[in-house]
C-alpha cells in the first residue's frame, strides 16, 4: 500500500458489492492471518456522483478522510469510483483558471483594453 501511494482500497463481496474499506491502519494494527473482511472499514461515509465538490470537501472535512468512496443514486453498496483530497484539489485548480481568465479580460475591457495583453504604452 505504502509504496503505490493509496490510502486505502475498496472491499468487494461476492456480488461485487462494496462492502467496505481496507486502510493503511487497518493493515498495520490486523494479525497476519486476518481476512480483509474482519478489519476492513464497514461504516462507510459516501457520496454520489451528482454531489458538488463543496459537499464532497465538507464530508472529508467533518470525518477527517482523505477519500471517499462515490456510490450510486440507487444502490448505495455499488461502487462508482473514489474521490481523494487531491482530486478536489485539482479539479478546483482547473475551474479556477477560466474563471480567472474570464475575470481578467471583464478587468481590461472595463479599463478599455480588449484583451489580456499590455496596452502597447505599458512596453
Amino acid at each position: 500500500m505504502e509504496e503505490s501511494g493509496h490510502v486505502g482500497f475498496p472491499v468487494v463481496d461476492e456480488n461485487d458489492k462494496l462492502y467496505g474499506v481496507v486502510t493503511l491502519t487497518d493493515v498495520r494494527f490486523a494479525r497476519r492471518d486476518e481476512k480483509i473482511g474482519k478489519i476492513c472499514t464497514k461504516e462507510l461515509v459516501t457520496v454520489s456522483p451528482v454531489d458538488n465538490l463543496d459537499t464532497v470537501a465538507h464530508k472529508m472535512a467533518q470525518f477527517g478522510i482523505s477519500h471517499i468512496p462515490v456510490v450510486g443514486l440507487t444502490d448505495k453498496r455499488h461502487l462508482v469510483g473514489f474521490i481523494t483530497k487531491g482530486d478536489i484539489i485539482y479539479a478546483r485548480d482547473r475551474l479556477s483558471v477560466p474563471r480567472i481568465r474570464k475575470e481578467k479580460k471583464r478587468q481590461n475591457a472595463k479599463m478599455g483594453r480588449g484583451g489580456l495583453e499590455p496596452p502597447t504604452s505599458a512596453l
